[in-house]
């Protein structure tokens, strides 16, 4: 399932298991269908983090900033778009396309995305922000379990629109 066709801004594809009881394989067949055919128009980096560009750190808002060191700071300023900025990391540290939605988020032991602007990685909020958490959900803890927290959780639009989906057929059922 491509999660960028529930407004998810990622290319983030993943196996989704819907169970119930066998009585209800028909409605859970329905939702599947419903799954497949499901889309939104996608959302894109740009949309999701763009108005942050220029938004100070702020802890309490998970906008926390990765301290880089001038060499590291050229070093993401020169590699193009869709490249890692480190060798031999092929899924990390990758510099985002403003113009499409973000690579998959995920737990990366801070081998975070690239920022598509500026010279550094991502913040957590930004991270969140792919992964379709609201600006009112607060992370708690150190910034490297934030990131953790984001990288492992599954998208909130995905699972609100599985969950309406669900809802919508299983109302009637006693």
């Amino acid at each position: 399932m491509k999660f960028s066709k529930f407004g998810v801004p990622q290319k983030r594809e993943r196996v989704i298991f819907i169970g119930a009881k066998e009585k209800y394989k028909e409605k859970i067949d329905y939702i599947i269908n419903q799954l497949k055919n499901y889309s939104e128009p996608v959302k894109t980096t740009k949309d999701a983090i763009y108005d942050l560009l220029n938004t100070p750190e702020d802890k309490e808002f998970s906008h926390i900033f990765s301290n880089h060191s001038a060499q590291m700071k050229e070093k993401i300023i020169n590699t193009p778009v869709g490249k890692s900025a480190m060798k031999g990391y092929s899924d990390a540290f990758r510099k985002l396309d403003y113009n499409k939605p973000s690579y998959t988020v995920k737990e990366n032991h801070g081998g975070v995305h690239l920022h598509p602007e500026l010279p550094r990685v991502l913040t957590p909020r930004e991270l969140a922000r792919l992964q379709t958490f609201p600006d009112d959900f607060l992370f708690c803890r150190n910034k490297s379990q934030i990131l953790k927290q984001i990288g492992n959780a599954v998208p909130c639009k995905l699972s609100f629109e599985i969950a309406k989906m669900i809802k919508k057929e299983m109302k009637n059922i006693k």
